[in-house]
């Protein structure tokens, strides 16, 4: 008899961590789909903050980064563009280390995920090299660097929402 009841109470603890183990994957699911919702409003933002701050077009991006004195536009010095490219470099870090932990989350996709993750990564340290490259060498600059920075964000964008749409 004592045996029987030891077998019960086995029996229901089973049956409990396996309804706790699902509990937690549909919050743990619910939780990063939330976080790549809000990646995907912060790349929408930053396309509104880039308008605002530098530019979306290459005459604002030239006359921003580099002045134009007959609009009374002082050039961009070298603090102002590290300040600007230490935070995005930050947020961008933080952005990656989500898609991926997410990406080994969701393993059978991995495959398909890695080069998103590769042209993530690329398309971060050449718009850093571009807007540096445009304050200090060359005008021709602004089209890569407009085109790395719009690439960037719409790998966030199909990457985050490609994520959302597997789990």
């Amino acid at each position: 008899m004592r045996n029987f009841s030891q077998e019960n109470i086995k029996i229901n603890n089973n049956s409990s961590e396996q309804a706790m183990n699902f509990n937690k994957k549909i919050e743990f699911q619910i939780l990063l789909k939330v976080f790549l919702a809000f990646i995907s409003i912060y790349s929408i933002v930053e396309i509104f903050h880039q308008k605002a701050t530098i530019g979306l077009f290459p005459k604002e991006v030239v006359y921003q980064v580099l002045g134009d004195p007959l609009n009374f536009i002082p050039a961009k010095d070298f603090i102002d563009i590290a300040t600007l490219l230490h935070i995005r470099l930050f947020i961008l870090n933080i952005i990656f280390l989500i898609l991926l932990s997410s990406l080994n989350k969701i393993v059978k996709y991995q495959k398909y995920v890695y080069p998103y993750l590769i042209n993530f990564y690329l398309f971060a340290i050449f718009e850093v090299i571009f807007l540096l490259s445009l304050r200090y060498l060359s005008t021709i600059f602004v089209y890569p660097y407009l085109v790395s920075f719009v690439f960037l964000q719409l790998s966030i964008l199909s990457l985050s929402l490609f994520l959302i749409k597997k789990l």
